[in-house]
């Protein structure tokens, strides 16, 4: 149950603080194992790891749900996408669902950055920001200056 917690929080950290967060945990096999390393190299507390825990425990539960949702819409819109002659109302409406849904769980992400960032102090959170710019500065400096 716990790893799949810490998988869970993973996934969000990804989508919460982006490459550059990822990256600046990419210094050591334990960072890439524990997505929280980000927030204790930042200095934050055992009592404020614990919240930021709960509170991702919480936003993972309906997320699941959405997410499970988002991923039968999409596969439907798959499906349709192989029929010759497509409905336009139907599909337009698919569509419109799955933005819904994915906007949904976008505020709700946000929802979730904004109450984890008001656990931090004012030293925190300049540390994570510094922390997320220099994993932003090593992937622009490992990627390739022209893309395929």
């Amino acid at each position: 149950m716990h790893s799949i917690v810490v998988k869970n929080i993973a996934v969000f950290i990804f989508l919460f603080l982006g490459s550059g967060a990822l990256a600046a945990e990419n210094e050591s096999d334990k960072s890439q194992k524990d997505p929280l390393s980000i927030y204790r190299e930042a200095g934050v507390s055992q009592a404020q790891e614990a919240k930021i825990r709960e509170l991702a425990k919480e936003y993972e539960k309906p997320a699941k749900v959405r997410l499970e949702r988002l991923r039968n819409l999409s596969k439907e819109m798959r499906d349709l996408s192989f029929e010759a002659e497509l409905d336009e109302k139907k599909v337009l409406a698919l569509q419109a669902e799955i933005n819904e849904l994915q906007n949904s769980l976008n505020n709700e992400r946000i929802k979730l950055m904004l109450e984890i960032r008001a656990l931090l102090s004012a030293e925190q959170k300049a540390s994570l920001v510094d922390i997320m710019r220099k994993g932003e500065s090593r992937d622009a400096l490992s990627e390739p200056l022209l893309k395929p």
